[in-house]
């Protein structure tokens, strides 16, 4: 019955999600002078973050994003999820998508997993996210931070 709930967004007791935290979309001003858009819900915080890695022209608006905030609100951790710079259809800066490289969406990853998540953080990446999601777990810098 857990499955059907989480994939249906209900909870045990039938109500959509809302007993979470409600949260805004915030910005992160990158290093590269960049605003990356984000979201961060806020859980229980002995539990591990749950960090959403969106994959190439996706962003923390699409449907696996949406999917894991529900999973993650299922199961009482926190969530967080971003726009990468670029993304045509997201709120973080607007360069033309066609001049993004890989190195640029590496760096709003290590970008928000640096300044916006937590200590425990589950990194899940879609497509060219899990990409970076790997790249992530490489970095030294953040041995300790990644679970």
């Amino acid at each position: 019955m857990r499955l059907f709930h989480i994939l249906t967004g209900f909870s045990k007791k039938g109500v959509w999600f809302s007993a979470r935290k409600m949260s805004t979309i915030q910005f992160l001003k990158a290093s590269s002078g960049d605003s990356i858009a984000y979201e961060k819900v806020i859980g229980d915080k002995s539990l591990p973050t749950l960090m959403y890695v969106p994959g190439y022209g996706s962003g923390k608006d699409g449907d696996k994003a949406k999917y894991l905030k529900g999973v993650a609100a299922e199961l009482g951790c926190s969530f967080v999820r971003y726009d990468p710079v670029g993304q045509p259809r997201g709120e973080s800066t607007n360069k033309p998508f066609e001049s993004m490289e890989f190195q640029d969406w590496l760096e709003n990853g290590e970008e928000i997993l640096d300044n916006i998540s937590d200590e425990k953080t589950i990194l899940i990446g879609s497509s060219m996210g899990g990409w970076i999601s790997l790249l992530l777990a490489e970095n030294p810098k953040f041995k300790n931070k990644i679970k």
